[in-house]
C-alpha cells in the first residue's frame, strides 16, 4: 500500500528495490476523493519516478466507500482492508505502513489504524501485514531526507488546493518541517512556503495528540523550559481576562 506519504515512503525505502517487479497500491477515495481526478493524476506522476527507482508497477483501485461507511477516520482500517481485498485474487499477503509504535499508540488511541485493528487485516482470501511498527515518524524523516526521489515524492498536506504539493502552512505541514529541522538541521524544499519563525508556530495545536507525540520525543532542556513558560504566558494573559469566580475555580 502507498499513498505517496512520509509513512509509506519510508517504509518502500526500508523494503529496497525489489529483485523482481512488485506492485504498489495506491487508493483513490482515502487521502483524495473519487472526483479530485485532476490532483491524483498529479499525485501519480509525482510518485511515478521514485516507484519506478524501486521496481514498482503503480496499481490504482478507486473507491466511493468513504460514501457509503461511516465517516471520519475511524472507518479508515476498514476502507483500506477493502481496497486491498480487490486484489485477492492476485496477491495473498500486502504490506502498509504503521502510523504509530506502540508507545505513541497509548497517546493517540483511539485511532483508525493502531496495533489491535492492525491484526484483523485479514480474510480467507488475503492478509495486510504493517510494517515499521518500532519506527517514529521523525525517524522516518531522517531517512527520507538522505534520498532526494523519495524527499521528491512525498505528499503530506490535507490542503487539497495545493495538492500533490505540501502547502508548509498547516499544522500537519509545519509540525513536519519542525521534523526535518530537528534530524537534519534545515527544511528541505518540498514545501511551497519553506519559511520558518515565531509566527509559523501559531498553526499548532498544543492539544493534538500527534504535536504533543513530537513535543515529547524532540523539546527537552532549555527548549522545555522556553517552551512551556511560553505556554504559561499564553495561559496567564488567558486568566487576567476570566472573572474573577472563575479564576478561583480554575
Amino acid at each position: 500500500m502507498y499513498s505517496g506519504g512520509l509513512d509509506s515512503s519510508h517504509m518502500l525505502l526500508r523494503l529496497g528495490r525489489r529483485p523482481q517487479r512488485a506492485c504498489a497500491l495506491t487508493v483513490q477515495g482515502l487521502d483524495y476523493g473519487v472526483d479530485a481526478g485532476k490532483s491524483f493524476n498529479s499525485l501519480k506522476k509525482k510518485i511515478e519516478p521514485f516507484l519506478e527507482h524501486l521496481n514498482y508497477d503503480q496499481v490504482v483501485v478507486r473507491t466511493n466507500a468513504t460514501a457509503i461507511t461511516a465517516s471520519g477516520r475511524h472507518s479508515y482500517a476498514l476502507r483500506l482492508m477493502g481496497a486491498a481485498s480487490i486484489l485477492s485474487g492476485v496477491f495473498e499477503e500486502g504490506h502498509f505502513a504503521a502510523d504509530c509504535t506502540h508507545a505513541q499508540d497509548m497517546l493517540t488511541f483511539p485511532f483508525g489504524l493502531n496495533h489491535i485493528t492492525n491484526k484483523y487485516f485479514e480474510t480467507d482470501d488475503i492478509v495486510l501485514r504493517p510494517l515499521e511498527e518500532d519506527v517514529t515518524r521523525s525517524e522516518k524523516v531522517a531517512l527520507v531526507a538522505t534520498e532526494p526521489i523519495a524527499l521528491n515524492a512525498i505528499s503530506f498536506c490535507p490542503d487539497r488546493s495545493v495538492a500533490p504539493y505540501n502547502c508548509g502552512q498547516c499544522e500537519k505541514c509545519v509540525r513536519t518541517k519542525m521534523m526535518f529541522m530537528v534530524e537534519t538541521g534545515a527544511i528541505p524544499p518540498i514545501f511551497v512556503d519553506t519559511s520558518f519563525n515565531a509566527h509559523t508556530l501559531d498553526t499548532l495545536k498544543l492539544d493534538d495528540s500527534k504535536v504533543a507525540l513530537f513535543l515529547l520525543r524532540h523539546i527537552s532542556g532549555r527548549a522545555l523550559r522556553v517552551f512551556w513558560t511560553g505556554c504559561l504566558d499564553s495561559k496567564r494573559d488567558l486568566l487576567v481576562n476570566l472573572p474573577q469566580d472563575q479564576k478561583r475555580k480554575d
